[in-house]
């Protein structure tokens, strides 16, 4: 669910406002939105669907159209590239993290 700074923020000042010891808003979830703001009627998107369309409309290529790559081959070469950051004092942009 996507929701604005300023939803956040008010649901933060109103948070604030409800913390005393023993109150019943401890330790609860919120959620922090305008209500019903998506398209379908189950008032949730995908994350990665929807950035795909944004990836898509500034005339990129779609995230579904890339190679992708098993994790069991990416993370041992993960870590053999960490390796060698150590050895070779550097920074390679694929990492275990």
């Amino acid at each position: 669910c996507f929701t604005h700074v300023d939803n956040y923020c008010h649901g933060l000042i109103i948070a604030e406002r409800a913390l005393k010891k023993n109150s019943p808003a401890l330790g609860k979830f919120y959620i922090t939105t305008d209500g019903r703001t998506h398209p379908n009627d189950e008032q949730y998107l995908i994350f990665w669907k929807e950035l795909d369309k944004a990836v898509v409309g500034m005339g990129f290529t779609s995230l579904w159209d890339k190679t992708h790559l098993a994790t069991w081959f990416l993370t041992p070469l993960a870590y053999v590239c960490r390796g060698l950051e150590i050895v070779l004092r550097t920074t390679i942009k694929l990492n275990p993290f």
